[in-house]
């Protein structure tokens, strides 16, 4: 299951490395179309990691399989259908130049407008982020020898590091909406480098383990 999000984390990188190079304005669609399915995926392999805390707290036999995928489909497809409206049909390809309340993509980024801005966070921290936080921190509180505490510490850092980027990466498109900032631009393209960090925190703190 913890899979599920590295494989989520993987295909958002790609595709934003993708049409990171597009430079033709006659692209700018593409660009669309290759920026909304970055972002579905990074907000939606956050699911995973919840599913695997409800596991472990609750055991596969009270929180079974089929309620997993339940809340799997349920979080997957009213996070598509929000940001396809927002994306095709309230953004500014939809509602012309200028005037949009969703989404605007040019060659020299994305820029989300605040009602799409709230909608994601929204989404994101009630449906997954605050519910993984919580339920992390009671498996941590659970564990009752140092080592077994110390390999989910690892794993939390690399949770919070690795959300971390992705609401660096929210407020630097709303930001975008109302001016372009290359400051701020420049520093979340640094920070957003240190992914590879606290993946690595994420899967040594948990994944590889389990394999020993």
């Amino acid at each position: 299951m913890i899979s599920g999000f590295f494989i989520c984390v993987t295909i958002s990188l790609t595709l934003n490395m993708v049409y990171a190079t597009i430079t033709n304005e006659n692209l700018i669609t593409a660009i669309l179309i290759l920026n909304f399915f970055a972002m579905f995926f990074v907000c939606f392999g956050p699911v995973f990691i919840l599913i695997v805390n409800w596991i472990i707290l609750e055991s596969t036999i009270i929180y079974s399989e089929k309620k997993q995928n339940r809340y799997i489909l349920f979080y997957g497809v009213v996070l598509f259908i929000g940001m396809f409206i927002f994306y095709f049909l309230l953004g500014e390809e939809f509602l012309g130049e200028g005037n949009f309340l969703g989404v605007k993509a040019t060659t020299t980024g994305i820029s989300w407008a605040p009602p799409f801005f709230i909608f994601l966070i929204f989404m994101i921290s009630a449906f997954v982020i605050i519910p993984v936080m919580v339920t992390s921190v009671k498996i941590y509180n659970s564990f009752e020898t140092k080592a077994l505490k110390k390999k989910w510490f690892n794993f939390l850092i690399g949770v919070w590091g690795t959300f971390s980027i992705a609401y660096v990466a929210f407020i630097n498109n709303l930001i975008n909406y109302f001016r372009k900032e290359p400051t701020f631009n420049l520093i979340f393209s640094l920070y957003s480098m240190s992914v590879i960090i606290w993946v690595s925190l994420m899967y040594y703190g948990i994944g590889f383990k389990l394999k020993k």
